[in-house]
């Protein structure tokens, strides 16, 4: 009988991002922590699918897919371009619309020209795993490889797994976070998942999203991917691979509340941040920094502030919202969000919140507004709310050297 694996340390090695004008960790960080002169970002305006992909393997690609491809790649870079064992090699990556261009695509063929209009790879294309298939295709890996639908949690809920996977020897590297690309306007009137939103009043008429100000009107919806490489701690020992955090734990929960708003007070995500916590072996006075979800949305941001209380009392750790800057691209803020977290504990500074002109007075908690805010690096959290009342928190610490 073999014997069972002793759990073993996880940490992130690789960051690959790609979010409005940012290709890459490093530009990622630098539009975080300096003042942004543009709005919010929406698209990803300048993607060529080509730098990444081949002709033959873009065209049977779905651009939510070629962005995954493109983050893993880069995260692949990132960590030096290791030499790995494919059967070890994992993939699991969130996503909310999928391949929904390719879907589109083949309603209108066919309301054009019948059965000659539809793509023949068009369910290959559509199908919610083909941003992790294609990666595990792109980077030869043949372990663990499977997508994760849960709204904008999913990113988080994706690094979460892919930790366990790695923890519990089920794989020894895991690539993993989010991708979503399917805006078809360049405003968001322009676009029909973005009036949806504007309908629903989740969405700012505003050209910024503003988290935590007083007078936020709601998230820009965006495009974008973050991929993290999660890996032994002592496997990246032996290499010598620079490590940016130690993953140390996650949740999972819903509120069973509202499709909509939060559960009042933020019960459901203080709940996932405490699982969160007590899977990590960590006590709420640890914590050094919580990047939120940070919608810019009234209810979201209260309910995160109240969350934060309940779970750390007050004052509590300072909070951050990466959103001012990346938009909210469904899925995949989960995965720029952890990315955010592990290069903040690298960097050790906690990147502000932008676009803020008065904090909210409601909101009781501490909330990094200005200037980038120095920190000794501690244990911080990152935490996802989605629609239909997801929660999701994932527990990072520093470089255990």
């Amino acid at each position: 009988m073999t014997a069972r694996i002793a759990p073993r340390r996880v940490v992130v090695t690789g960051i690959g991002v790609l979010t409005g004008p940012c290709v890459g960790a490093e530009e990622f960080w630098t539009a975080l922590v300096r003042p942004s002169p543009e709005p919010t970002h929406r698209r990803l305006v300048g993607f060529e699918p080509r730098r990444w992909l081949g002709r033959r393997e873009a065209q049977r690609t779905d651009r939510f897919a070629q962005v995954a491809v493109a983050a893993a790649q880069l995260a692949f870079d990132d960590a030096g371009a290791p030499v790995d064992d494919p059967d070890g090699v994992g993939v699991v990556v969130g996503t909310g619309s999928g391949g929904v261009e390719s879907l589109l695509a083949a309603y209108e063929g066919f309301a054009a020209k019948g059965r000659d209009g539809v793509n023949l790879l068009t369910g290959v294309m559509a199908m919610s795993n083909a941003g992790a298939a294609n990666i595990a295709f792109h980077l030869g890996g043949r372990g663990p490889t499977y997508a994760v639908a849960s709204g904008c949690a999913s990113g988080t809920h994706a690094v979460s797994d892919a930790a366990r996977l790695v923890r519990d020897g089920r794989a020894d590297v895991v690539y993993c976070g989010g991708s979503e690309a399917a805006l078809r306007g360049d405003a968001p009137e322009e676009d029909p998942m973005a009036v949806g939103l504007l309908n629903l009043r989740v969405h700012t008429t505003e050209p910024v999203a503003r988290p935590f100000d007083v007078d936020r009107g709601g998230f820009v919806l965006a495009e974008g991917a973050a991929v993290l490489r999660l890996e032994t701690l002592e496997a990246a020992r032996q290499r010598g691979a620079r490590v940016y955090a130690e993953v140390l734990g996650g949740a999972n929960t819903v509120d069973g509340y509202d499709m909509i708003h939060p559960s009042p007070h933020g019960t459901g995500l203080a709940r996932c941040m405490q699982l969160a916590l007590r899977d990590a072996g960590v006590e709420p006075d640890q914590v050094g920094q919580i990047n939120c979800h940070g919608t810019g949305t009234h209810h979201n941001d209260l309910a995160e502030s109240d969350a934060a209380r309940t779970v750390f009392g007050l004052p509590g750790p300072p909070l951050t919202s990466t959103k001012a800057v990346t938009g909210h691209p469904g899925a995949a803020a989960g995965g720029l969000e952890a990315a955010a977290l592990a290069i903040s504990i690298h960097r050790r500074l906690i990147p502000q919140t932008q676009w803020v002109r008065t904090v909210d007075p409601e909101l009781t908690a501490d909330i990094v507004v200005g200037a980038p805010r120095p920190w000794t690096p501690g244990f911080g959290i990152s935490n996802s709310v989605g629609l239909g009342g997801q929660n999701g928190s994932v527990v990072m610490g520093p470089d255990p050297g």
